[in-house]
């Protein structure tokens, strides 16, 4: 597969063809409601307190921008500032990450071409993860969550010298880890950020 095969998946759609999130106020809705039940099923449904687990809504850049629309369609807005005066796009107090693109700089880590089960290669994807919580010890990964393992040691790499300057580079391998026995990560699925 193409994503955690301890991935729940939701179909936001619930049939063959995607969900038009910005064809109507009450496709926005379902939409919102689909993710709350990804949200659930990740361990993440409820206003976070100190102590509880944390995480964050991974998708691409269509969805990034298309969620606050479909909020403004639903009645409400994902953006939020803190004390500081910075601006932040969250859900349910969970933020929303554009995970970018792959090495190649031109195709989407998560894209836009999933078939929701009518063959037409149109619909997208939305990760709901939850972070393992430290659990006070350095050596440890953590309790029930997704965390970073170091698969190496960190490398220096450089000097190298260029015309104008002198370049450095570092090598850190991570890799990922579900540590428990519960669900941390949840997929939405068979949507699409449009109207028709």
């Amino acid at each position: 597969t193409d994503y955690f095969a301890a991935a729940q998946t939701i179909s936001a759609s619930g049939t063959t063809d995607s969900l038009k999130v910005h064809a109507s106020a009450a496709n926005a809705q379902a939409f919102f409601d689909k993710l709350d039940e990804a949200i659930y099923q990740a361990g993440l449904y409820g206003v976070p307190e100190a102590g509880q687990a944390k995480g964050a809504l991974l998708m691409n850049k269509n969805s990034y921008l298309g969620i606050q629309k479909a909020a403004r369609l639903a009645g409400f807005s994902t953006y939020t500032k803190d004390v500081l005066g910075y601006t932040w796009n969250v859900y349910r107090d969970l933020p929303l990450i554009d995970v970018g693109l792959q090495r190649d700089k031109s195709t989407e880590i998560i894209g836009n071409t999933y078939n929701p089960g009518d063959g037409g290669n149109d619909s997208s994807r939305i990760f709901v993860v939850r972070f393992s919580e430290p659990d006070g010890n350095i050596e440890s990964p953590g309790s029930d969550g997704l965390t970073l393992v170091q698969a190496g040691p960190l490398r220096r790499l450089g000097p190298v010298a260029t015309l104008t300057s002198r370049e450095w580079g570092m090598e850190w391998i991570l890799g990922i880890a579900h540590v428990g026995d519960e669900y941390c990560v949840s997929m939405l699925d068979d949507f699409k950020m449009a109207a028709s």
